[in-house]
This record gives C-alpha cells, sequence and structure tokens, in this order.
C-alpha cells in the first residue's frame, strides 16, 4: 500500500473511532457531607444539619454521630437527589460526623451557649442591690458578676452557682442607675452571658416622722461620716434632725433638718473637713462659721455635732485656744446641763434650744440629747480650740 494510502486509511480509523480504545469517563466521587447552621445555638435551641450522599440515592439513612463517645445523635433519610436533612439540639458542645454506608463525613463542631438570667432588686443607696439568676441547663460553678453604673463598671463580684441558682448582694455606692451582667464559664459549654434590667437607686424625700428602710441607712451613712447619732433604726426622730442639719451645714446647705435628693446625692461625695490643729492629738475644735463642733482623736475629726454659739448683741463667743478648766455633773447653778467651761463663763453645755445660727450669749450650746456624751469626751484640761473658717 502506498503512503498515501496509508495516511487514509489512518485518518479513516480515527474517525471512525477504532484506532484506540475510547477514554473511560470519571467515576462520579462517593461519599458524604455535612454542614450546620448555626454552629453555635443557646440550650435548648436545634441546628440544622444538612448534606449529601454521592452517588445519590433515595432512601439511605444517614447517622450523625459523636465522634467523642460513637453515640447517635440522630439520622435522616436521603431523597432522590442524595439531599438529607434533619435538626438536632446538642445538650452541650459537640464534635460530630455524618455516616453513611460505611463512609464518614469531615467534622462539624456543634458549640452550645448555657442560658443565662439574671435580675437585679433592692438597690438601696448606702445599701446594697441583690443579683440573683438562673443557669439552663442547672449547672454548678460559679458566675462572674459585673456591676454597672451607667457604662462605668461599679463592683465585679464571683458567685457559686448551685444546681443552676445563684445570688450575690452588691454595695450601692453612689446614686444612679445600675444593672448587672452574669457571665458563665464551663468546660463543657461556650460562655453563657445575661444582662439584667436597669434600676434606680429611690432618693425619698425624708424628715421626722419618717420611718423606712430609707431612715436606716440614712443613719449609718451619717454615722460613717462622723455624725454622731446613737444606733441607726427606722426611726427619723429629733436626734436624726440634728445630725442632718449638721451635715448640711458642713456641706455648706441649707440648714434645714429635711432630706432630699439633694443631700443623698451630697452624702456619697461629701465634703470631708479636717481639724484645724494636729496637736494635741486629742482636743476639741468650735467651728464658728459652720455652728458645728469636732471632737478630735488621733489628730482626726471622730465626732461631728451640732452646736450654736455666741449670738449678734447677745454675747460674743472668743475665737482662741482654750482649756476646760472646771465641769459640773447634771445642771450648774445659772441652769446649763453638764457644763464644760473653757473660757471663763463660757461653756460647752446641752440646752434645749439650738437653732441652726449663733444664738447663745457666748456658750457653745449642743442639743440636751448630746450633752451627757459630750461631757464626757472633754476632761478637765482638754484644749478647745475656737475659730472661724
Amino acid at each position: 500500500m502506498g503512503q498515501t494510502t496509508r495516511a487514509s486509511v489512518v485518518w479513516l480509523a480515527a474517525a471512525l473511532g477504532v484506532l484506540a480504545p475510547a477514554t473511560p469517563a470519571s467515576a462520579a466521587p462517593q461519599g458524604v457531607t455535612l454542614t450546620a447552621s448555626p454552629s453555635t445555638m443557646l440550650f435548648g435551641q436545634a441546628t440544622q444539619l444538612s448534606g449529601t450522599v454521592s452517588p445519590p440515592s433515595g432512601s439511605q439513612t444517614v447517622a450523625i454521630v459523636d465522634e467523642a463517645t460513637g453515640q447517635q445523635l440522630g439520622q435522616a433519610v436521603t431523597a432522590a437527589d442524595g439531599s438529607y436533612g434533619l435538626q438536632l439540639a446538642p445538650d452541650r458542645n459537640v464534635r460530630v460526623h455524618a455516616a453513611w454506608g460505611g463512609k464518614v463525613s469531615q467534622a462539624v463542631d456543634l458549640g452550645v451557649q448555657p442560658v443565662v438570667s439574671v435580675a437585679l432588686k433592692d438597690v438601696l443607696l448606702f445599701g446594697s442591690a441583690t443579683a440573683s439568676g438562673q443557669i439552663q441547663p442547672p449547672l454548678d460553678g460559679s458566675v462572674a458578676i459585673t456591676l454597672f453604673r451607667g457604662k462605668a463598671v461599679a463592683a465585679a463580684r464571683e458567685a457559686p452557682v448551685a444546681a443552676g441558682a445563684f445570688g450575690i448582694e452588691l454595695d450601692i455606692l453612689r446614686p444612679g442607675s445600675y444593672r448587672a451582667e452574669a457571665v458563665f464559664l464551663h468546660q463543657s459549654y461556650l460562655p453563657g452571658s445575661g444582662v439584667s434590667g436597669s434600676r434606680d437607686t429611690p432618693l425619698p424625700h425624708l424628715k421626722e416622722g419618717s420611718r423606712s428602710v430609707y431612715v436606716q441607712l440614712l443613719e449609718e451613712r451619717l454615722r460613717e461620716l462622723h455624725y454622731r447619732l446613737p444606733s441607726p433604726n427606722t426611726r427619723f426622730d429629733y436626734r436624726t434632725g440634728d445630725a442632718v442639719l449638721t451635715f448640711r451645714k458642713v456641706q455648706g446647705m441649707s440648714r434645714t433638718k429635711s432630706i432630699a435628693p439633694s443631700v443623698w446625692r451630697a452624702l456619697a461625695v461629701p465634703k470631708v473637713p479636717r481639724p484645724r490643729a494636729s496637736a494635741p492629738r486629742n482636743h476639741i475644735e468650735v467651728d464658728q462659721t459652720r455652728q458645728v463642733l469636732y471632737v478630735v482623736r488621733n489628730g482626726k475629726i471622730a465626732h461631728i455635732v451640732h452646736v450654736s454659739t455666741g449670738g449678734p448683741g447677745i454675747g460674743t463667743t472668743r475665737d482662741g485656744v482654750w482649756r476646760v478648766w472646771l465641769k459640773f455633773t447634771g445642771y450648774s447653778p445659772l441652769g446649763l446641763f453638764m457644763p464644760a467651761f473653757f473660757d471663763g463663763g463660757r461653756a460647752i453645755h446641752g440646752w434645749p434650744e439650738v437653732p441652726p445660727t449663733p444664738a447663745s450669749h457666748g456658750c457653745v450650746r449642743v442639743p440636751n440629747w448630746i450633752a451627757p456624751w459630750i461631757y464626757r469626751q472633754v476632761a478637765v484640761g482638754s484644749q478647745v480650740r475656737v475659730y472661724h473658717s
């Protein structure tokens, strides 16, 4: 056969497909896939698991398996196109895969957050607030509580959690709007958190005759600031009024015996007086401008008392440094109650009327109810320093 004829035969054989065997079609990959949406969820919520099997075949069973334990958590049947889907509500963090016909999918991590609820109640200025709540599922552990005043952190504490329940008291030192955030950590779960609603500190009006827990909180705060009062209770009486008046004097506020929101706010961030003299370490000071008496102990003001000194046109209380030279138990011949004389006939003494301004004949009046206590604070020889601030 000639060269031309041979070439023609080769061309014809190629065209007819008989020169070489045909290349087989690529086999479709076999296996199973798995996806989750969403991959993180709150406890009790479900995720949608879906995937396909290949080659597609209807009515094939696909199992969802916990990789750590091998436990089957659910199963689905494929559609004609090989797709499948099911919902799963895991009770903890878990890594799963899909199994079908001896083949397994890539692993998928499912994260579960505990449900954390927290409430804030009884937000009392100079008292406390209670942050309490529940964890679902009911786990044991601890929860981190952050108390916010506005956007600022007011306190941060940890509270134990038992069977999913927790509660803790947090000090409230400033007026404002508060909320609590609780964060729960557990090795088997993603971090869970919850935030309470906002709560404002009540700032009630109080006056003599008022009765409530707010009176007790007021008295405790006044005592903390060294304003002389008996043991705190829930009754606003004349002694409470005297302490309130004294506080108002020191703060430069109007000289009344009632409590308004402005006074609560001043109690939270008060002006703190300091003694005029550091020696001797124990002495008495009378500030005629503020009309208050300071009992100084160890160089610091230990007690603050309401007084009235000499009034215009009546008598003068002289500024200076004096010493107690005479004391009377009970009433003096001139009717002064528990007097301690420091400047001739001028004395620190009890009196039924102690107005908020100078009104005496030159003595330093204190309320009768506090006079026996003041009497015990000043010994003969004690220094009494009188001045205008």
